[in-house]
């Protein structure tokens, strides 16, 4: 039996096959760093994740191939928090906005009277890592992609 294991991380995407005892048989990654802006933003390329999949994926079915392996089971990580504007197909219409973006700081910041309630019903802090805040962003300040 073999696993694959995809994990979109912040700074790069990982595929890693474990056979049945949860030995590593095969890993490759690829570089997807994000850009980082003087005024908090966080940003990501999705293309970036796209082709990074495309070259995992090609790496992994040509080790497959050659040892004669088949995959048996597929498991997906990622990093939290970040979103990216798609339209109904799925097709990205925004760079993915990342986990660790903090220009939504004055957006939370206008919230901070909310916090027990925000608290109370999710457990967590209003924050500007979360996707909330992200997407309230969105809504007020790129309305056409909200």
């Amino acid at each position: 039996m073999t696993i694959a294991v995809i994990d979109t991380g912040t700074t790069q995407m990982k595929l890693v096959l474990f056979d049945v005892q949860g030995t590593t048989t095969f890993q490759h990654a690829v570089s997807t760093a994000p850009h980082y802006f003087d005024d908090g933003r966080v940003e990501q390329d999705p293309q970036r994740w796209r082709d990074a999949l495309a070259v995992l994926l090609r790496a992994a079915a040509l080790f497959l191939s050659d040892q004669g392996l088949t995959l048996h089971a597929l498991a997906l990580t990622s990093q939290r928090s970040s979103i990216i504007a798609v339209d109904a197909q799925g097709n990205p219409l925004s760079p993915t906005l990342m986990w660790q973006d903090t220009h939504t700081q004055a957006l939370c910041d206008s919230l901070a009277g909310a916090t027990a309630q925000v608290h109370q019903r999710c457990g967590l802090p209003i924050s500007p890592v979360f996707s909330a805040a992200k997407m309230g962003w969105l809504k007020q300040n790129q309305t056409a992609l909200y």
